[in-house]
C-alpha cells in the first residue's frame, strides 16, 4: 500500500499523538506536547538559538523567537524553563517557552 506524503504525515501524527497520550502526556490542539519542565543546556544570543534538556535528558532545539514574556529575552545555562514540544523532520523543537 503506497500512501501519499500527506496521508502518511496524518496518520503517523494520529499514531504518535495516541503514543504520547497512552504514556501520559498532553497534547494541544496544535500536537503539541504540552508544558515540559526542562533546563536551559545552553543558549547563544548572537545566533539565536540554543538547546534545552528535558527532565528525562533529552536535548531540545530551541529559537529565540520561541521566547515568551515582556523584556529582553534572555536564558542563562541552568535556568529552569516551562514550554512545549512539536516534533519535526529534523527533531523535537521547544515552542511557547517561559521561564519559572
Amino acid at each position: 500500500m503506497v500512501l501519499s506524503r500527506g496521508r502518511f504525515c496524518r496518520e503517523f501524527k494520529c499514531f504518535r499523538n495516541a503514543l504520547f497520550r497512552k504514556i501520559g502526556f498532553t497534547i494541544n490542539a496544535k500536537g503539541c506536547i504540552k508544558m515540559i519542565n526542562g533546563t536551559v543546556k545552553w543558549f547563544n544570543m548572537d545566533k539565536g538559538y540554543g538547546f534545552i534538556i528535558t527532565e528525562d535528558m533529552q536535548d531540545v532545539f530551541a529559537y529565540l523567537l520561541s521566547i515568551q514574556g515582556n523584556g529582553f529575552k534572555k536564558y542563562n545555562e541552568g535556568q529552569k524553563v516551562t514550554f512545549d514540544v512539536t516534533m519535526t523532520a529534523r527533531g523535537r523543537y521547544a515552542s511557547n517557552i517561559h521561564k519559572v
